[in-house]
């Protein structure tokens, strides 16, 4: 007989949104433009209409999971070379470009 909640061959997870928030992309932080977040995880959300920066430690386990509001569905997330954070959303403006300067403002 199988024990509830164990799935053996398959990893455990590092976080869970419940209710789920419809996470359409992740991309890893790196470059210069968010020298802090280095090796965090960009998480896109459909359903909740923003950005989640997870901060992972050694295991890995999420221990900061922080919300940025966009307040549009967003269909793709990536990090460009240069550190900024592109987000492709579902309506106008269809991109938005996040950086440590507008972050600051």
């Amino acid at each position: 007989m199988e024990e509830q909640a164990r799935h053996e061959g398959y990893e455990k997870l590092i976080y869970s949104w419940v209710p789920s928030i419809a996470v359409s992309a992740v991309d890893q932080i790196d470059g210069p433009e968010f020298f802090f977040w280095r090796g965090d995880l960009i998480v896109a959300s459909l359903l909740a209409e923003k950005l989640y920066r997870v901060h992972l430690e050694e295991g890995p386990r999420a221990v900061v999971v922080e919300p940025i509001d966009i307040e549009a569905r967003i269909r793709d997330v990536i990090v460009l070379p240069t550190g900024e954070i592109v987000a492709k959303l579902d309506e106008q403006p269809y991109v938005v470009i996040i950086s440590s300067q507008a972050a600051k403002d």
